[in-house]
Formats: C-alpha cells, structure tokens, sequence
C-alpha cells in the first residue's frame, strides 16, 4: 500500500467500492496478522464500510468471529468503530436489514469482544466507541443482555479517574446515559 495516507486511503477503498466481489479478500487481510499491514486493510475497510455498512452483510459470519484475535491497536481502534456502526444499525436505528441478519450469537459475538476491549489495555479511541457498543447492546431484551447496564457503569466508575480526558467525558456521557 505504500504510505498510508487518507488520501491513498480513499483511493483504495474507491477500488474496493467499485469491485465489491473483492471485499472477502479484504476482510481476510484485516486478520492476516502475519500480513505486517493488516491494520491499514482495516483502515480500508473502515472507509468502505463508512460509504456503506450493508456490504459487510454477507461476511458478518467471517467478520465477527476473528475480532478477538486483533492485538494491534491500529487495527483495534477501526474494529470498534465497525462494530460500533453495526450494532448502532441492530438497536438503535433498527435497520430491518441488520434485524434479520444479526443472530444471537452474532450479537453476543459483539459484547464480547467489544467489552474486552473496553476493559483491556487498549487505547482511548476502541474503549470509546465499545463504551457505546456496550450501552446499546444492554438496551436489548432478554437475559443474555440483563447485566451489561450495571457492570458497564461499574467498570466506568472504577477506571474514569486514571483514564485519559477523552475516556472521562465519554464515560460521564455514558453515566448520565444510564442514569
């Protein structure tokens, strides 16, 4: 890829939106992790999917099972931003598209990984965006979902005050949420 700045960026996910039969290979890069450039697949990836969420649709079954390998925080942080616009798309916009294709597991393949995120040692930006995967997810019915609301401020509360500003305005957005 070269440089990866946005403008090569953009260039690259343009091919991508114009040869969508390709996507599968894209998304199999983000999680070659012994491809050296596997987080700038993610960053491709991140601005095809900004363009159009829906082409993630046919590959959520090889997308959402590989997230927990991720350790590099260059690709972490476009992860838990993709996993952010899908479960925005499944509870709070309700996208019949996202409704009928989401499983259970598939939604307890999120929680899990983006409340991993949340508590691990990754930086500000992934804890950000699973702060409100994990917010949106605990809106959800059923017993699966029941104990998210009250472990998410507790983990707030317990590490707001040794994480950076931007964590500590999203976790007080996020309290305030939940009171």
């Amino acid at each position: 890829m070269g440089p990866a700045t946005r403008i090569k960026r953009e260039e690259k996910a343009a091919w991508f939106l114009a040869h969508t039969e390709s996507l599968p290979e894209l998304i199999r890069l983000c999680f070659d992790t012994n491809f050296s450039a596997h987080h700038k697949a993610f960053w491709i990836l991140e601005i095809v999917l900004e363009r159009n969420l829906n082409y993630l649709l046919p590959y959520i079954d090889d997308f959402l099972p590989h997230l927990s390998r991720l350790k590099n925080d260059s690709a972490i942080r476009p992860a838990a931003k993709i996993c952010r616009w899908i479960v925005r798309a499944y509870a709070v916009k309700r996208e019949k598209v996202w409704n009928e294709t989401l499983s259970q597991k598939n939604l307890e393949q999120l929680l899990e990984v983006t409340f991993d995120w949340l508590i691990g040692s990754n930086k500000v930006a992934a804890k950000a965006y699973s702060m409100d995967s994990v917010l949106w997810l605990g809106y959800l019915k059923g017993e699966t979902f029941s104990w998210i609301h009250p472990e998410l401020k507790q983990v707030i509360m317990t590490n707001i005050n040794q994480e950076s500003p931007a964590y500590q305005t999203q976790g007080k957005r996020i309290l305030n949420e939940l009171k």
